[in-house]
């Protein structure tokens, strides 16, 4: 059984976090979330992700959030995991979608360890 209590921000503990999301990541299509997102009608959405989109691909999914909200009204935050600084296609990604929704991009950087 996992232990729920929250832990310190410790580097090792977030370390050990990215690592788990990264083992969660599969390349996972992030349409059909986006899609129960924009269904609930919020002020704002925050997209996280480690690594390219599967799927769809990169450019599918910021087409699709223009096309969902063509006027801007949805906040979109997007977090990226990432083993470092580099701005590849998948950051340049997680850019235009916050951009194209009016929000923030912040770059998590892990250890990869």
């Amino acid at each position: 059984m996992m232990d729920e209590r929250p832990r310190p921000a410790s580097t090792s503990n977030k370390d050990r976090a990215h690592n788990l999301l990264l083992k969660m990541h599969d390349g996972g299509d992030p349409l059909a979330a986006l899609e129960a997102a924009f269904r609930q009608q919020p002020d704002e959405v925050c997209l996280l992700a480690a690594g390219q989109f599967g799927g769809a691909g990169n450019q599918a999914v910021l087409d699709y959030c223009r096309m969902r909200d063509p006027r801007s009204r949805i906040r979109i935050n997007t977090i990226g995991l990432v083993e470092d600084n580099s701005e590849g296609d998948f950051v340049r990604a997680m850019r235009a979608i916050a951009g194209a929704g009016g929000g923030t991009f912040t770059r998590i950087i892990g250890s990869g360890r």
